[in-house]
């Protein structure tokens, strides 16, 4: 695995934790536009690092790899509204924190994996 993936993708969604969270902050349309916008930048640079990650560490069989991953994607995008909806009608400003907060657990995986020594 390439250090330059696992570090685009930390960086990725350690910009990403900032922009959601200030995305839920901000008063100023022209501040949203450019907070949504760069959070949905860092979402793709985090997803395409993801991916890049993914086919690299399972080469044998890359399309089960991606699939497997698309899943997790697909099944956290479906629950992650259903768990944040009671925080946003109670504490809208919070709940973006706690979206923006949950892509550190990205950043923190993405530090934790071990470059993987393949044979030359």
């Amino acid at each position: 695995m390439t250090a330059s993936a696992r570090r685009c993708g930390g960086i990725a969604a350690g910009l990403g934790a900032v922009l959601v969270a200030l995305t839920g902050s901000t008063d100023s349309l022209p501040a949203l536009v450019v907070c949504w916008t760069g959070a949905g930048i860092a979402y793709s640079m985090l997803n395409v690092s993801l991916q890049n990650l993914t086919v690299r560490e399972v080469p044998s069989n890359r399309g089960g790899a991606l699939s497997a991953v698309s899943a997790f994607r697909f099944g956290g995008a479906a629950v992650v509204p259903l768990a944040l909806l009671p925080l946003y009608h109670a504490a809208p400003r919070l709940s973006f924190v706690v979206a923006g907060g949950s892509l550190l657990l990205a950043t923190a995986g993405l530090a934790a994996l071990r470059p993987v020594r393949r044979p030359v």
